[in-house]
C-alpha cells in the first residue's frame, strides 16, 4: 500500500474479499468476517505521503483467485493549516493640547 495522495493516513489497513483462507501473514494483522479479510500493520502508524507499508500473505485455495474490492480504510490526517494572521489597525486621535517636550 502506498500513500501517493498529499494527505498522511493514520491507521492504514486493506480491507478485501477472498474466497480462499489466509494461511500465513508477515508485517500485518488480519481480521476476517466471512469471506472479507482486514489487513492493519502490525507497527500502527501513520503513512505519510509517498510513504509505503507492505505485507505479504500465504493462501490455499484451489481456485488460486486473486483478491477482489480492494479498498483502502484508515482515517485521514487533516493538514495543520498555517496560523491564521491577523492584522489590527489602531487608529487614535489625539484631542485637545499637544503636551509639552521635556
Amino acid at each position: 500500500m502506498e500513500n501517493t495522495s498529499s494527505l498522511a493516513l493514520v491507521d492504514p489497513a486493506i480491507s478485501f474479499d477472498l474466497p480462499g483462507g489466509i494461511d500465513t501473514l508477515w508485517n500485518g494483522v488480519v481480521e476476517r468476517e466471512g469471506s472479507r479479510y482486514t489487513i492493519t500493520d502490525d507497527n500502527p502508524a501513520t503513512l505519510q505521503p509517498g510513504e509505503s507499508w507492505r505485507f505479504s500473505y500465504k493462501s490455499y485455495d484451489a481456485t488460486q483467485t486473486l483478491p477482489t474490492d480492494p479498498q483502502v480504510v484508515g482515517k485521514v490526517e487533516a493538514p495543520i493549516s498555517e496560523p491564521a494572521v491577523t492584522q489590527a489597525n489602531i487608529i487614535s486621535a489625539w484631542s485637545g493640547d499637544i503636551p509639552p517636550k521635556c
